[in-house]
């Protein structure tokens, strides 16, 4: 890092990057794209063997790489300091949660479980009427107030 300052200007600090710049060459890109071709083609023979649930499994797996080589190759996250590097994998690690919570609801509803019910206390898109109507009918008491909602 070094400082200039001129008469009139205020000092202007230049940052010098300790790794030197990338090549101007573009084999690193051909080689992902070849990469990027050949998991997409063996995603695809997958598919065409009809494993069963052993595809979906390989197409995941085959989904995990191909996003790890755009992330390393293409977002240049390989040349990119910790910081940036963290945030990026904190991202993903959240799209799997999600993903995996998604899969857990999935699998849970066809096996027949119930997905939970929502309460008239706790459901806000539930109005007051139609709250105070069932609990005073369900009660027995205030059903002349009941009755004039309807």
């Amino acid at each position: 890092m070094t400082m200039q300052t001129h008469e009139h200007e205020l000092p202007t600090v230049r940052v010098q990057r300790a790794e030197p710049e990338p090549s101007a060459g573009g084999g690193r890109y051909v080689v992902a794209w070849v990469a990027l071709l050949v998991l997409t083609g063996l995603s695809y023979g997958a598919d065409q063997l009809h494993l069963g649930s052993l595809t979906t499994a390989i197409a995941l797996g085959v989904a995990l790489v191909k996003a790890s080589i755009v992330f390393i190759v293409f977002m240049h996250l390989d040349r990119e300091p910790f910081p940036i590097r963290f945030v990026a994998a904190l991202n993903v690690a959240w799209v799997l949660m999600l993903c995996l919570g998604i899969a857990a609801d999935v699998a849970l509803v066809a096996r027949g479980a119930e997905t939970p019910r929502v309460s008239a206390a706790t459901d806000p898109a539930r109005s007051s009427a139609e709250a105070l109507a069932s609990g005073a009918a369900g009660s027995g008491l205030g059903t002349r107030a009941a009755e004039t909602h309807e």
